[in-house]
């Protein structure tokens, strides 16, 4: 070192007292970074022209401890300074990001749809139904005459079963249905998550990892992971209406549909205080049966669309 420069000096040590090989020992502020050797020693040369007896933080790093920061103030001369670290039982693990400019950089990219691409999915009610139409190669189809599958449809991501997508609430596996499929429809033998079962009020955001997802999360994750964030914090009272209309010819009535949902305040931990009710009715120009209502409506508490409703065109409630 020439004369004048700081020299900061020591040795990086585990709890035990033990040498950790390739830290990074880095003082942010002036751009100076250095790395341990075998037994844990580094040493950081600070030029004279930096040196103005200011108090600098060094920092040291290293995979499976804690980092850790002090406080040094630098002087021409030599300054030693050890460094014990902890061991971490954590570990942060990057699988993508939506920052611009990283997409080309990142191996498996990760598609984020936010809060207010929820709320503005046109046409949508059900939380499968939104991801589908803001996912690519999600599928979420919609089967009849199946006995259970008809309320608890499968969803698929790239065209692989049901069980073979990884469903995460706040990072947490989600746990599948009760319902096996066992009628001749997609995901036949098979059991899926209930998507539906979350309310879309409540999500903030929705991470979905395609590619190379089973390298990371193991063999429940062949298809891709679905990542649902719930909202956590206190949130104002909000209140949705959506209503929606549709034409038939007049020997067969004209439906309508109408749902509220509303959020309050909402939890740390779980999904916020939600509620959704969905009413359908028909209203037929066409005479029916005297022991049937002209007009039957339900409002179900749990999934929205799956209220039932009186279709005058077969005479029966569905």
């Amino acid at each position: 070192a020439a004369q004048g420069d700081a020299v900061v000096s020591g040795r990086v040590t585990s709890e035990d007292g033990s040498g950790i090989a390739g830290a990074t020992v880095s003082i942010a502020q002036l751009n100076v970074s250095a790395t341990t050797d075998r037994s844990g020693r580094y040493t950081l040369t600070v030029p004279v022209a930096s040196v103005q007896g200011q108090v600098v933080e060094v920092r040291v790093v290293a995979p499976g401890v804690q980092s850790k920061t002090v406080k040094v103030t630098l002087a021409p001369g030599a300054l030693t300074q050890d460094f014990v670290l902890a061991l971490s039982f954590q570990q942060e693990v990057t699988v993508g990001s939506r920052a611009l400019g990283t997409a080309a950089e990142k191996a498996v990219p990760v598609d984020i749809i936010t809060e207010k691409q929820i709320e503005t999915a046109a046409g949508s009610a059900e939380t499968a139904q939104i991801i589908e139409s803001l996912a690519p190669s999600f599928n979420f189809p919609r089967p009849t005459i199946s006995d259970g599958t008809d309320s608890v449809r499968p969803a698929t991501l790239r065209s692989l079963g049901p069980d073979q997508l990884l469903v995460l609430i706040n990072g947490k596996r989600r746990h599948t249905s009760a319902l096996v499929n066992v009628n001749g429809t997609i995901g036949r033998g098979s059991t899926g998550v209930d998507l539906n079962a979350i309310p879309a009020s409540a999500i903030e955001k929705i991470e979905v990892l395609r590619d190379g997802a089973a390298a990371q999360y193991g063999s429940d994750a062949i298809a891709g992971v679905l990542n649902i964030v719930l909202k956590s914090g206190v949130s104002p009272l909000k209140l949705d209406l959506q209503g929606g209309t549709s034409t038939r010819a007049p020997t067969t009535g004209s439906p309508w549909d109408a749902a509220l949902s509303t959020s309050a305040a909402s939890t740390a931990n779980g999904i916020p205080p939600t509620g959704r009710a969905t009413t359908r009715a028909t209203k037929s120009t066409r005479e029916m049966p005297a022991t049937t209502p002209s007009n039957s409506r339900a409002i179900t508490g749990e999934m929205p669309g799956s209220a039932t409703f009186w279709d005058s065109s077969t005479g029966r409630s569905r």
